[in-house]
């Protein structure tokens, strides 16, 4: 899941000139960016104890067959670092990259990206009538997903926030229960507001004081 990552990195590095980073690892807010991705993740192992045990795919307590709160954590971790691999490329340089483009071409080009990148993983050993029927539902899925996690960003200027939204598809795609679903639920109406209060920049310019002809009074710019 690192390609688009490295990537992203090299190309941090040989446009470094030219390349205006506007959207940052913990974007406008650290704080909110930390609640976006542990809230729901705390959530559903809350609300579902053995949710570790389908949320771990690496580190396992084999003796006990359950996940401890060390190792839940752990994956926790381990998730966000894989997933910030694709997004450090997609979100992380790509979106600002295309910045001169409008919204929706933006977001259009980085979503058809982005499945082109998992076309050998989603159409491997699959006849030409299976593969139509998996590019026709991928495609407008992914390039959805990708509007969806774009504006998100827009608002937020936060790689957290892409990472958070990219890891809830891929666990609610990998792991259809009724706990994740519930969970993904409220993750949704959470998610809606902080970006509501996410800080925005001032749009409006701070007033200077310019001094007028005759050297007695200022003047405030309209």
């Amino acid at each position: 899941m690192w390609g688009p990552g490295i990537a992203a990195l090299v190309c941090f590095v040989l446009f470094r000139k030219n390349h205006h980073r506007t959207i940052t690892f913990w974007g406008s807010s650290k704080t909110l960016s930390a609640l976006f991705y542990l809230f729901p993740m705390l959530l559903l192992a809350f609300t579902d104890p053995p949710a570790g045990q389908f949320l771990l795919a690496i580190f396992r307590n084999p003796e006990a067959h359950q996940v401890t709160p060390g190792l839940f954590l752990l994956d926790v971790a381990v998730r966000f670092c894989r997933t910030l691999g694709e997004e450090l490329g997609w979100r992380g340089f790509l979106q600002d990259a295309l910045r001169p483009m409008r919204l929706v071409p933006r977001f259009l080009s980085i979503g058809v990206l982005w499945e082109f990148w998992h076309l050998i993983v989603r159409t491997d050993h699959l006849s030409l009538s299976q593969l139509v029927g998996v590019l026709a539902i991928s495609y407008p899925a992914v390039i959805l997903f990708s509007f969806i996690i774009g504006v998100a960003v827009e608002r937020s200027r936060s790689l957290c926030v892409a990472v958070s939204l990219h890891a809830w598809i891929n666990l609610a795609f990998y792991v259809p229960t009724k706990a994740v679903f519930v969970v993904l639920g409220i993750s949704i109406l959470f998610w809606i507001f902080l970006l509501w209060r996410w800080p925005q920049p001032s749009k409006n310019p701070v007033p200077i004081a310019v001094p007028t002809t005759g050297g007695a009074g200022f003047l405030l710019p309209h």
